[in-house]
């Protein structure tokens, strides 16, 4: 767990309330504000999916306080806000906010390095941490699941010769990819919180595909349910495996 630190706690929960409050006006909410109200005056879908997974992300980061969790919180956030900067019309509401977000973002960043950087060391200065990179299996796994979300990202953007145009899956597929690689790349490194920063993004990936699941049911397009389905079952592979290996290990050690 990251040292004591509320102010990266607290930015962390305000980075997350305004995720959520832009999510809201991207899906079309007119919220009230005294004798008025606010709304974006062109709704973005897409955006509002992706932007309701980086705030579930930050608030469960938030909760948890795990350094892994604001470190993967984090980096969802960083890629929402640059797919907003770059999207955003100038002078709109939506690019103000980007602007406010990545000042936000920033400083959680900075009190997070900080958190790192102030944290008690082991007694002696030769101790290292235990390296222990996940298993080849798992690393692969979560790479094959981000590869796909990747791929249906660009058949959902109109890149691929498979014609499928559904731009508001497009982001959230872009950055739940980018979450698994996150997840995966850590695993190959040996880090000794690579394990739960797998976990995390894997079951921040689930969370997303049953919500597609969700909308693709509503949908003609009998593939949309197939891969939604097929990734679901993937993904909880992964999370067995990430989930039950160390508990093997502990009845083992008993």
């Amino acid at each position: 767990m990251v040292n004591n630190s509320r102010f990266l706690r607290f930015s962390v929960l305000v980075d997350a309330a305004i995720f959520f409050v832009t999510s809201a006006l991207n899906l079309g909410v007119h919220m009230p504000l005294g004798f008025t109200s606010i709304g974006f005056p062109a709704p973005a879908v897409q955006a509002g999916v992706g932007e309701l997974i980086i705030g579930a992300a930050l608030l469960l980061a938030a909760v948890v306080r795990d350094r892994s969790a604001y470190w993967t919180a984090l980096a969802l956030s960083g890629i929402g806000i640059a797919f907003g900067l770059r999207f955003s019309r100038s002078g709109s509401p939506q690019l103000a906010i980007h602007l406010v977000l990545l000042a936000l973002g920033l400083l959680s960043l900075g009190l997070l390095v900080w958190s790192e950087l102030s944290a008690p060391r082991g007694a002696s200065r030769g101790e290292r941490p235990a390296i222990c990179p996940l298993p080849k299996d798992v690393v692969g796994l979560m790479a094959l699941a981000a590869v796909t979300l990747f791929v249906a990202s660009a058949i959902h953007l109109n890149l691929t010769p498979i014609s499928d145009p559904f731009g508001g899956a497009a982001v959230p597929e872009a950055v739940l990819g980018a979450a698994l690689a996150i997840g995966g790349a850590a695993g190959t490194t040996g880090w000794s919180g690579s394990r739960r920063l797998a976990t995390t993004t894997t079951l921040i990936t689930m969370a997303g595909d049953l919500y597609g699941l969700s909308t693709s049911a509503r949908s003609p397009h009998a593939g949309d349910i197939v891969y939604h389905v097929a990734l679901l079952l993937l993904l909880g592979v992964i999370a067995g495996l990430l989930l039950w290996r160390p508990r093997r290990r502990a009845l083992a050690g008993a």
